[in-house]
């Protein structure tokens, strides 16, 4: 990558409304009151597929066991847990979806074992300790949304001292990516626009939506070197402090002559447990589509890039003091 190409050190934040509102806790909480959000989560067939077979086929940890749900939506995971032998779930919901977990919950004849609880999980009171802690948690690039933080509180607070995390780890990766598609939908379209060049009022686009990261499904041809760990999270030992910020350095080696447009970000999350095999929620651009999908943050230019050469970067995830649910990323290369 050449000197004048070299954007320096780009720093944004995210600014995407699938699963998020910005004016504060009881807004984020209300955007989880529609059913379209939940219908978008309750048709991630990767999403499901991880949470029911990391509950049912360790059904042998959920038999006769105390299960806490953090933020249990629509009450599905609770089901699982239920359904897998769980003597008593609490599952616990802050938005007002909680009543058509109810429903649900009794609709398909769980109300002797799962009790749902309309409260943020740090004002819920527990009679007793629980032996697994489920939640579906995660948010762009993992983080976004900050939810864990509220899954360590329940943790410290309920979970006995050899109790279970489901998921029990994640890691988030990043790869330096080409994002050819995205130029040529939004550079080439330009260019030849029913016969005339408008190539200008295609820069000022492209310019507005580099300036955020970008949320969407990319190929995996995108990719121009190997993708490496940013962050390794052990949800049975992970602090609220140690999420704060995170920073990682990089080398990549460039596997083929192109342009990089920036670095893109996904996780995956561990649901083995005790199952023989393991059992991974995986949304990396190679794996089946999740609505997590791929972050990709833009360096603001588009930088030739040669095989064999080694890019170098420093990326870190900073929470914003103003609203702890966004992190901002910042890249130095």
């Amino acid at each position: 990558m050449s000197e004048e190409e070299d954007p320096g050190e780009i720093q944004v934040e995210i600014q995407d409304g699938q699963r998020e509102e910005t004016q504060g806790e009881d807004d984020y909480f209300r955007s989880y009151s529609d059913v379209s959000v939940h219908e978008l989560m309750l048709r991630d067939h990767p999403r499901l597929i991880a949470y029911r077979d990391g509950i049912e086929k360790n059904a042998q940890l959920f038999q006769g066991k105390i299960v806490l749900d953090v933020g249990c939506g629509t009450g599905i995971m609770s089901m699982f847990a239920a359904r897998a032998g769980a003597r008593k779930v609490y599952a616990v919901e802050a938005s007002n979806i909680y009543e058509k977990a109810e429903a649900l919950v009794r609709e398909n004849g769980f109300s002797d074992k799962i009790q749902v609880i309309h409260d943020v999980i740090e004002n819920v009171e527990l009679s007793e300790k629980v032996d697994i802690i489920i939640s579906e948690w995660m948010g762009f690039y993992l983080l976004h949304e900050s939810m864990l933080g509220s899954v360590i509180d329940a943790r410290e607070r309920f979970l006995k001292e050899d109790g279970k995390m489901v998921p029990s780890s994640g890691k988030i990766y990043i790869c330096p990516v080409a994002m050819e598609q995205f130029r040529k939908q939004n550079v080439d379209f330009w260019q030849s626009y029913y016969g005339l060049n408008f190539s200008s009022i295609g820069e000022e686009i492209m310019t507005a939506r580099m300036a955020t990261p970008f949320v969407e499904q990319i190929s995996s041809s995108e990719l121009l070197s190997k993708p490496q760990e940013f962050a390794n999270i052990d949800f049975n030992r992970i602090e609220r402090s140690q999420l704060v910020s995170l920073t990682g350095e990089f080398s990549f080696g460039i596997e083929r002559d192109s342009e990089l447009a920036g670095f893109a970000f996904w996780f995956d999350c561990d649901f083995t447990l005790d199952s023989p095999s393991p059992i991974i929620l995986d949304t990396a651009p190679s794996s089946e589509p999740t609505h997590w999908k791929q972050t990709t943050v833009f360096l603001g230019v588009f930088a030739q890039v040669q095989k064999g050469e080694q890019v170098d970067v420093k990326a870190t995830m900073l929470q914003d003091e103003m609203n702890p649910r966004h992190y901002k990323i910042s890249i130095q290369t």
